[in-house]
């Protein structure tokens, strides 16, 4: 995870288009400046990389589900429940579970651990859009074939 970049995803574990579902990981770091002030003698990850994480990880599969032809953005978060702390330098899981996909939206469910412990569940909606440039979409596809580049590989040669 890269706090500074927003890059959090470190990796897809496992991806299934056809199924929509998807399971990341990223691993928090140790120090960032993030920490120092979030909070004092008690670092705490900020909610916010948990929805970001929860909504890139959303992304990438859309991405996939669509062949790399689309993309999406995130349009809403509801439900949403912090249960745990996240310190600095623990691992985090991410599955995105797909329930529909309509009108140019999906509607998703997140649940984000730590370990055995649920550190946020959430219901999030993904607005898919087109790609706002070929520059956008080769970056996309180049952080996502970092990701998992398997995937990448049997999409492209279709």
């Amino acid at each position: 995870m890269n706090l500074d970049t927003f890059c959090i995803p470190d990796e897809i574990y496992t991806i299934s288009p056809s199924e929509g579902v998807i399971v990341t990981g990223t691993k928090i770091p140790r120090y960032s400046s993030i920490f120092e002030h979030h909070f004092p003698d008690f670092p705490v990850l900020p909610g916010i990389y948990l929805i970001e994480f929860i909504a890139q990880s959303a992304g990438h599969l859309t991405m996939a589900s669509t062949s790399f032809t689309k993309m999406a953005v995130l349009a809403k978060v509801a439900h949403c429940k912090f249960s745990n702390f996240v310190a600095p330098g623990e691992r985090l899981v991410c599955k995105i579970e797909k329930h529909k996909s309509e009108h140019g939206f999906t509607l998703s469910a997140a649940t984000v651990r730590c370990g055995e412990r649920i550190v946020c569940t959430a219901e999030i909606r993904m607005k898919i859009i087109d790609f706002p440039s070929e520059r956008a979409r080769d970056l996309l596809i180049a952080k996502f074939e970092n990701l998992y580049p398997k995937v990448i590989a049997e999409d492209m040669a279709v």
